[in-house]
């Protein structure tokens, strides 16, 4: 466990210089989303959530430019302590743009009146959380099998996926999407969450077969747990 909070400290060592640029942005496009289009707090969260996809698969970006691949082998870092890492720096990235969306929409929600309630947090959370992993669950593997540039395009399906998912019911049966989520709120709320940790744990278990295989493609030979 040691060793996949040294790796998770050095993600965070090498993200750093992305994190004002990422506050920065998110702090706009929230603002747009809350005061101009008047979004609901679930809507809000899953923006967040797939503008936190956007900017996590940097990570990917920086390991590959850089060559960091020789900097994990050289200090002996096992595949599956890497991928346990780099999970673990995805999701406390995630969980810390979830904790500012609900940040400023309180702050902001002050001005306009409108009350955050618990029941909505719940629900929001458990919407983002479920887009979210649906999409990282798909995306990392392929990072993690083919590294990011030869897989940056196969990484748009994923996006294109869950959005459709969200937006197929209206389009073609005209449902109200929102009205819909508010009727199943309790169901969403438990359904979300149990989504997830599955698809979390596919996703783990196929990153760590794929990264396996991309360090023997690469030829470093390194001990794989």
């Amino acid at each position: 466990m040691t060793s996949v909070l040294k790796f998770l400290k050095l993600d965070f060592y090498t993200f750093k210089s992305q994190y004002l640029s990422m506050i920065g942005s998110l702090s706009i496009i929230l603002f747009i989303f809350i005061v101009m289009l008047d979004s609901s707090f679930a809507l809000l969260c899953c923006t967040a959530a797939w503008f936190a996809v956007l900017l996590i698969s940097s990570i990917f970006v920086i390991q590959e430019k850089n060559s960091l691949e020789r900097l994990y082998s050289s200090i002996s870092i096992k595949c599956n302590q890497v991928v346990l890492g780099r999970y673990l720096f995805i999701y406390c990235n995630y969980f810390m743009l979830f904790f500012m969306s609900c940040i400023v929409y309180f702050l902001l929600s002050l001005f306009q009146g409108n009350a955050l309630t618990w029941d909505d947090m719940v629900l929001a959370f458990s919407l983002s959380f479920a887009s979210f992993n649906l999409i990282i669950g798909m995306q990392v593997p392929m990072y993690f099998w083919m590294g990011y540039t030869k897989s940056r395009f196969g990484a748009i399906i994923p996006y294109m996926a869950v959005l459709a998912l969200m937006m197929l019911p209206s389009f073609l049966m005209g449902i109200d999407v929102i009205e819909l989520v508010g009727r199943l709120q309790n169901v969403l709320m438990g359904g979300g969450v149990l989504v997830s940790l599955v698809v979390l744990y596919i996703s783990y278990r196929l990153s760590v077969i794929a990264y396996r295989k991309y360090r023997e493609g690469e030829n470093v030979r390194n001990v794989c747990g």
